[in-house]
């Protein structure tokens, strides 16, 4: 087996590990939790507050994502 395809294989096996992890899961809805509550508190001319929030949830968005693939 070439090196790539074992590195290729540990990185799942890593990704698989962190997204059955209980303490990991729970961080990523705790943060999306605390970011959509604090973006239901900002007023509407906090735009930029605002904002700053909607790319957090995303950003979590993406990184499960990644780890999914």
């Amino acid at each position: 087996m070439n090196d790539k395809l074992q590195a290729a294989i540990n990185r799942r096996a890593q990704a698989e590990t962190l997204l059955r992890n209980d303490l990991l899961q729970m961080a990523f809805k705790n943060l999306e939790a605390d970011y959509l509550k604090a973006w239901g508190a900002t007023t509407t001319t906090e735009t930029e507050a605002r904002e700053v929030l909607w790319r957090a949830v995303q950003i979590l968005g993406d990184v499960q994502k990644q780890l999914h693939t």
